[in-house]
């Protein structure tokens, strides 16, 4: 089993095109283009080039591009 760091950001760049649910601890950087549902307790960012069509639901939520669908978050959305 592969070692995880607490700390570790995990990036999803702006050529990546996913169709399925996403989940994930920690934190995640997405500026591709996203169909389906993100869960997570963790720290989501929807970087400027991110297209994002289905529900987030995120410990917390920091946008910059867009997300078509609702988001909803335990702490605060940005």
């Amino acid at each position: 089993m592969a070692d995880t760091q607490p700390n570790q950001k995990n990036i999803l760049a702006s050529d990546i095109e996913i169709k399925g649910n996403i989940k994930f601890q920690g934190e995640l950087l997405i500026d591709g283009k996203i169909e389906g549902e993100i869960t997570s307790p963790g720290m989501l960012t929807v970087g400027e080039n991110a297209d994002v069509r289905g529900e987030i639901k995120t410990k917390s939520c920091t946008v910059f591009g867009k997300v078509h669908g609702n988001i909803t978050v335990d702490e605060r959305c940005v």
